[in-house]
């Protein structure tokens, strides 16, 4: 029987099967941020679908009441307001949160590994931070799986809205955040599975990785998974 390919459902016969590297843990952090961005495309492409309209947005050609009054400069003739398709405004803000999330999970991961290799090594733990840093975003990968699962239930349940323009982009808002928080109690079960399911690869990852024992990989694991949690919540 050949070795799994990843150690998503067999972690123990993974790590054991090879040793990570900086190399792999680089590629595979690669991957992630992929998906985690596809991920919150997914949720734009929800909203996208699901509402429609135009709203009323700031008109960036014109300077500002500071700068109109009394004289007339430049720009000054221009509407202070403009309409704008929803989507166009939907897009702007998840081109913002996917270009945070590029930058983010690489840093996540970066924090996660050192979390494990620091608490491995008080363990007397072995091998180089790449091999931590492999067993770290291997276990942040369930949390991508969640994050698809979250889409799709959104998707099921996201009732259209239409708005118009004398709806600022911050009314929409709140109807739309609405809708997510009826699905945000799927997204907080799937997440809670998310973490276990990652502190278990944490585990065995530490166990062949770092050569440390049992117990102590089960705590570093156990530790790290429950700062994420608190994390989450705060």
């Amino acid at each position: 029987m050949s070795p799994p390919r990843t150690p998503l459902l067999r972690p123990d016969s993974y790590f054991d099967d090879r040793t990570a590297t900086l190399g792999r843990g680089l590629a595979v952090t690669a991957l992630v941020t992929l998906a985690t961005v596809t991920v919150v495309i997914g949720f734009g492409l929800v909203f996208a679908a699901n509402i429609d309209g135009t709203v009323e947005t700031s008109n960036p050609e014109y300077p500002g009441d500071v700068f109109c009054d009394g004289d007339t400069p430049s720009g000054c003739t221009e509407p202070a307001t403009v309409e704008q398709d929803v989507d166009r405004v939907l897009w702007d803000a998840i081109g913002s949160v996917a270009g945070q999330t590029a930058i983010g999970i690489p840093i996540i991961v970066l924090v996660t590994a050192g979390g494990l290799h620091g608490g491995s090594a008080l363990a007397g733990g072995e091998g180089g931070f790449g091999r931590s840093l492999a067993v770290a975003v291997w276990g942040l990968a369930p949390a991508v799986l969640a994050g698809a699962l979250t889409v799709a239930a959104l998707a099921v349940t996201f009732d259209p809205l239409t708005v118009s323009p004398e709806q600022s982009p911050e009314t929409l808002r709140q109807p739309a955040l609405a809708q997510v928080r009826d699905v945000e109690l799927v997204g907080t079960m799937l997440g809670a599975l998310a973490t276990l399911w990652g502190a278990v690869i944490w585990r065995f990852g530490l166990l062949h990785q770092r050569g440390v024992s049992g117990d102590a990989a089960t705590a570093v694991a156990g530790v790290v998974a429950l700062l994420f949690v608190l994390s989450s919540v705060t």
